[in-house]
Formats: structure tokens, C-alpha cells, sequence
């Protein structure tokens, strides 16, 4: 028994709309976090984003076909997303931990909570 899905072409064509509409929010905010973040580097640090993104656009579709060669089942490319779509949030994750930490630093810094000079700690008595 097979499982037969088939969609028209009115629906497959507004649901390409709908997924290039999501690909546009998604394109829109990475470069608007780029301009909050580097805002003098925009030229440098987008042509850097755009060539990650080229090479995801490449390498991806040829390691679909390789993990479905080695395993042998066509939802192994949905597998290997799945697999780079969790490195990506664990990369994220560690990269907003150390973004909160350098503000947390910052902030006692400025606000003195913690000492700057070396010269102040060698002047505390020892306990």
C-alpha cells in the first residue's frame, strides 16, 4: 500500500508564497541584527552571512543524497536537518549566554562593582 498525497496547483503555488514570505521575515532579520550589532561593518559582515548562506545552499543538498545513500530511507535528509538545526540552537544558545555575561561585566564594571586595577586588590588586607 502506498500513501498518495497530491496537492493542486493553486495550493502548491500559495504555499511556495507563504514559505518565501516566512524566508523574507527571516532574511529581513538577520541582516536587521546585523545593522544592530556591526553597524559600521554592514558590507563586510553581510557579504560574510550571505557566503555562510551560499554554502549551506550547496553542501546541504549533497549530504541529503549521502545520508539517504548510507541510510537508505528518504526521510534521511530530514534527519540531517534536524541534526544541524540542533548544533545551530546549541551555537545560539552558548552565544546569548556569553552575550548576557559580557553585559552582566560590563555593568559591574561601570558601576563599580568590580575592580579594575590589580593595584587595588594588592592594597586589601588578607583575611
Amino acid at each position: 500500500m502506498h500513501l498518495n498525497i497530491e496537492v493542486g496547483i493553486e495550493l502548491f503555488t500559495l504555499l511556495l508564497l507563504v514559505i518565501g514570505i516566512a524566508q523574507g521575515f527571516g532574511r529581513a532579520s538577520v541582516y536587521k541584527a546585523l545593522h544592530d550589532n556591526f553597524p559600521a561593518h554592514m558590507g563586510s559582515v553581510g557579504g560574510t552571512v550571505a557566503t555562510i548562506g551560499a554554502l549551506g545552499g550547496f553542501t546541504l543538498p549533497v549530504l541529503f543524497g549521502i545520508a539517504q545513500d548510507l541510510v537508505g530511507i528518504h526521510s534521511a535528509a530530514f534527519m540531517l536537518l534536524y541534526g544541524v538545526l540542533a548544533i545551530c540552537m546549541l551555537v545560539m544558545y552558548l552565544a546569548i549566554q556569553r552575550e548576557n555575561y559580557m553585559q552582566r561585566l560590563q555593568y559591574a564594571q561601570q558601576n563599580n562593582f568590580l575592580l579594575e586595577e590589580t593595584s587595588e586588590t594588592e592594597a586589601l588586607p588578607d583575611r
